[in-house]
Order: C-alpha cells, then sequence, then structure tokens
C-alpha cells in the first residue's frame, strides 16, 4: 500500500479463530493478549501498517487486571500518540500583553492524526480543571505529525525515527483574574469545540 497509510486510515479486527491464530487454539481476545507471540504479533502488525484502530475488543473481561495491561501495550502502539519533548513559555503571563508558547513533541504511535482538527493552548483553572482562557495556535497542520517507519521487531523501534516537531503560538488575552493556572494543549474536536 506504499505511503497510503499517511492520508488513510488503517485499521482491521483481531480474529482469533482464523488463519494462524485458529491453529493456537487461543480463546477469544484476552487468550491472543495473554499469549507472548501473538500479542507481540499483533504489536508488529499494528506497527508495520501503521493502524490506527482494531475491532474485535468486545468479548473480553474490562475487570481482568492482567488483560488491561496487555490491551494497554496494544492500545499504546496503535493510532497517533504525542510526547512533549519539552516546552518554553514565560513563568508569569499578564492581561493585554502578548507572550509566546514554543514546544517540541514526537509521534510515538503508528499513525498520524487525519484530521486537520484546531490545536488550542488553555489556562485551566487548577481545582476544576475548567478553562478560563484559551486560544488556537494557528498555521499548524497536525496531519504532518508523522511516526516512525520499517518496525524492527528486534530493536522494538522504528528504524526510521519519527521527527522531532516544533510549535509555536503567540497569544494575547484581557480580563483573566490573577491567579495561578495549569497550561494545557489541546486537539478539539470542531463538531463541538471540545
Amino acid at each position: 500500500l506504499g505511503d497510503r497509510w499517511k492520508t488513510q486510515v488503517i485499521g482491521g479486527e483481531i480474529t482469533w479463530g482464523w488463519g494462524s491464530l485458529r491453529l493456537k487454539n487461543l480463546k477469544g481476545l484476552e487468550g491472543c493478549l495473554a499469549d507472548d507471540f501473538t500479542r507481540n504479533l499483533v504489536i508488529e502488525q499494528v506497527r508495520n501498517l501503521h493502524c490506527n484502530h482494531l475491532g474485535g475488543v468486545t468479548w473480553a473481561n474490562f475487570r481482568n487486571e492482567e488483560f488491561l495491561e496487555q490491551a494497554a501495550m496494544v492500545q499504546k502502539a496503535m493510532g497517533y500518540r504525542y510526547v512533549l519533548d519539552k516546552a518554553t513559555y514565560p513563568a508569569k503571563l499578564n492581561n493585554g500583553k502578548s507572550w509566546k508558547l514554543d514546544f517540541s513533541l514526537v509521534n510515538t504511535g503508528s499513525s498520524p492524526f487525519y484530521y486537520s482538527w484546531p490545536l488550542e493552548v488553555s489556562l485551566l483553572d487548577p481545582q476544576s480543571h475548567r478553562k478560563v482562557w484559551s486560544g488556537i495556535i494557528e498555521d499548524e497542520d497536525i496531519t504532518q505529525w508523522m511516526p516512525g517507519e520499517n518496525w524492527s521487531v528486534e530493536e522494538e523501534k522504528y528504524l526510521i525515527a519519527p521527527e522531532k516537531y516544533n510549535v509555536k503560538g503567540k497569544f494575547r488575552f484581557d480580563n483573566v483574574p490573577e491567579g495561578e493556572y495549569i497550561l494545557a494543549l489541546a486537539i478539539l474536536d470542531p463538531a463541538g469545540n471540545r
């Protein structure tokens, strides 16, 4: 499929009763993920195909802690996963004065984010986590934040490492009450800007 994964969603279904997995006689998703070989095979396929979703997950005991840990390994590999490398911003922000935010991140997942949704910076109340102020980082296309390529099972990493993406924004606000806030980043769903 070449580079189709860079612009087209790719997913699948974990099917334990078909192909080589049928010969292992595994019972359900829990059995697939409990078996080290099979779980690693699923992760390898997710990484190589740049999957962002898998079906076949509805028949499992979601109270089983061991299963949840194994499922988290697969989920961590799947889709996009942005890890902030560093962020710089002023320790004190003032009403009516411009300020800058610079940060860098790496996509450690398997796929990009496929929609150019808005990237928001906000100040959150430390107790309620409600937004006190927010602004959009203009001209940032998050669909270009690609993961690595050419997954190595032996090294458990992409041989072509993911790029580090640097993002900058300039902001200004008025009428924010004096206090301490949490600086937050979010990708907003344009359906409700949440």
